[in-house]
């Protein structure tokens, strides 16, 4: 597409005057990725406390190209100039010495972690003017030499002919574009880094000026949606769309023609707004030691973007330097030759509301010159963090994240085991009541304008102490019960302690006499108790009484006791009922059996033959005692008593049984 700036666009020669270059300098790993600063005359800056904290054990000194990479736990480990590397004890790295870039290329170093191998670190160095080297990487094993690491491939070619503006973006896949635009030249050529390495076979787009001078800077927003351009010696600026996607740049407007020396640029952490430069000194009138800052809004009509510049400060030099988002959120101005540098505090506010205030930070003794790091926009932010431990079951849990740096909202998502959404809710912090113990994913959706990401933490949420050791028992007598702890919802719980009445510490008791046991179980989310109490149990018994005689036409009933639940019984006749009726002379043994074992016992049952005779005999003895006397008792040797009833006398009849036995 051809080029526009909304008025008409001048292609001016750049004059030298007193040249001066852009310094920048990058680190890497989003979540402490540019937290320390070398630039300038021994210039430096450490973010890790949240406040910017001067740095002077630098031992960079460069006009314009430098880089740093801080790892993702917050460490330093690399800095460096187009032409050298240090290493985290400020020495100069192993190999380090002898690289093809330039100190006075604009954005002349810029380092990239591998996606594949964190210990692996890409630096790109540019050449100034479009000079012969153009751009190269080099590669070092931060691994090496103990820890300090070692340049172990260096001054590999990409490109020549190239200018000093040199971007990156870090795509959600961890892999990155690295951007450059030639010299002499409308060519953006975008590099990819993943984890398959770096393919120097550059994605090439046509789009904006032809850049008669080299000298400029390059940022992407951090939505990924934009890419800005200063082309310093034609005192313009270009805003492109850039597809993060497949890494082209296409559809350059012009910011205007009249953007005299301007140098620096930046996006606002919501992509909204992009700030330029511009010297004053050319105006009518205007003031030989101050520059402004100037401002576009993102949001209007791509045919009036230009239309939307808006003045936000005025800096105390004549030619401003490199502006660069920090992971404060503010976006810091390089003030030339200067101990201070300017800060917009509010990047995403408007016109004056952003606050720019000039001569804002110190770097006390040392000075900056015309560079600020420059890194990635999107690997500059710090990542929120969510700060939620592990929960308990059915409490009122907090969701609360920090390190919310340039962010407008935040959405959280809770998914269960199984992947079910079962919370969303907007606002910082959030509430949740988790139901039930086991292992959720929380997610908190965070926006920066129209850009939004993601981050993801597992909680392991655990359960309120439970136990139950059953009801009441009873035992057999020298039987043992296990009294155990159910373990399904101490899972992953280390904090579990377990206490029985007499001191034990173990989830298993066994109960070997009677007693009341007492179980009390706590972990981090409280105690619970419970309590048995066990006795012996009868062991079994039946006794179907002596053996005795029925009269024939009469029934017996037989029965056994069954105390418990688990007490059986069979009979000889095959009967399993408890009860059974005997009509008939017969031999008969019951067998009864429970947990605790099995007794037994029998009974023989004779038939009376007479049954007539004995029941009047009986009748007699009991109603009519005058005949009595006429009954003689005659005891025999087996267990039954039996009686004769006799019509003679006791006399004569002892004289007929001695008779008869004789």
């Amino acid at each position: 597409m051809p080029y526009s700036s909304g008025s008409m666009f001048h292609l001016s020669k750049f004059i030298p005057f007193a040249v001066i270059f852009l310094l920048t300098c990058f680190s890497a790993q989003g979540q402490f990725s540019s937290n320390h600063w070398y630039f300038g005359e021994g210039a430096g800056l450490d973010f890790s406390g949240g406040t910017p904290q001067p740095l002077v054990n630098g031992a960079l000194h460069s006009i314009e190209s430098c880089a740093s990479y801080t790892d993702k736990s917050g460490n330093l480990r690399a800095y460096a100039h187009g032409g050298q590397v240090w290493n985290t004890s400020h020495g100069v790295m192993a190999n380090g010495s002898g690289l093809a870039g330039d100190i006075s290329a604009s954005q002349g170093a810029l380092f990239i972690p591998s996606p594949a191998n964190p210990n692996e670190l890409y630096l790109f160095t540019l050449d100034q003017f479009g000079g012969p080297q153009g751009l190269r990487y080099s590669i070092i094993d931060l691994n090496k030499q103990g820890g300090l690491g070692a340049v172990v491939s260096k001054n590999n070619p990409l490109a020549i002919e190239m200018g000093e503006q040199l971007a990156a973006y870090k795509n959600k896949d961890g892999s990155y574009w690295i951007v450059a635009h030639s010299n002499q030249s409308d060519v953006f050529k975008a590099f990819k880094l993943d984890y398959n390495g770096l393919n120097t076979q550059a994605v090439i787009s046509r789009t904006g000026p032809v850049d008669q001078s080299g000298v400029g800077c390059m940022a992407i927003s951090n939505d990924g949606a934009f890419l800005g351009i200063s082309f310093r010696g034609m005192h313009t600026y270009a805003l492109c769309d850039f597809d993060p996607s497949t890494g082209t740049v296409s559809n350059a407007i012009g910011l205007g023609s009249n953007l005299y020396r301007g140098y620096g640029i930046a996006f606002s952490p919501d992509s909204r707004k992009i700030y330029t430069q511009q010297s004053r000194s050319q105006e009518p009138g205007g003031q030989q030691n101050s520059a402004a800052i100037l401002q576009y809004d993102l949001t209007v009509a791509r045919n009036i973007i230009i239309h939307s510049r808006v003045l936000v400060g005025l800096v105390g030099v004549q030619y401003p330097g490199a502006m660069q988002l920090a992971p404060d959120g503010k976006i810091y101005v390089a003030r030339f030759n200067s101990s201070t540098l300017g800060v917009i505090h509010k990047p995403n506010e408007t016109a004056a509301a952003a606050k720019y205030v000039d001569l804002q930070q110190s770097l006390r003794t040392n000075l900056v010159l015309m560079g600020l790091p420059n890194f990635p926009t999107n690997d500059v932010l710090p990542e929120p963090l969510i700060n939620l431990e592990d929960a308990c079951e059915e409490d009122r849990t907090t969701l609360h994240a920090s390190r919310l740096v340039a962010i407008d909202s935040v959405q959280w998502l809770i998914a269960d085991h199984a992947g079910q959404n079962i919370f969303k809710q907007t606002g910082n912090p959030a509430y949740f009541t988790f139901p039930k113990y086991g292992h959720y994913v929380t997610q908190l959706i965070f926006y920066r304008g129209e850009f939004h990401d993601t981050i993801t933490k597992s909680v392991q949420v655990f359960a309120q102490p439970y136990v139950d050791l059953g009801q009441d028992t009873l035992l057999c007598p020298n039987d043992v019960l296990a009294l155990e702890v159910n373990h399904a919802w101490m899972q992953g719980d280390s904090t579990v302690f377990f206490s029985w009445q007499n001191g034990n510490p173990l989830p298993i008791y066994k109960a070997d006499k009677p007693g009341t046991y007492i179980i009390e179980v706590r972990n981090r989310c409280g105690t619970a108790k419970d309590s048995i109490h066990i006795e012996w149990r009868k062991p079994p018994a039946v006794w179907l009484g002596n053996d005795t005689i029925i009269c024939s036409g009469e029934t017996l009933t037989l029965k056994a006791s069954l105390p418990y639940p688990d007490s059986k019984i069979i009979w000889s006749t095959g009967s399993t009922d408890p009860q059974i009726t005997a009509t008939e002379e017969r031999y008969i043994q019951a067998t009864v059996t429970d947990i605790c074992g099995t007794a037994k016992d029998d009974i023989v049952i004779n038939w009376e033959k007479l049954p007539d005779f004995t029941k009047r005999m009986n009748w007699f003895i009991e109603n009519r005692p005058e005949l009595a006397s006429y009954i003689s008792f005659c005891p025999f040797t087996d267990e039954h008593n039996h009686r004769i009833l006799a019509i003679p006398s006791k006399r004569r009849l002892g004289k007929i049984f001695a008779y008869l036995f004789d």
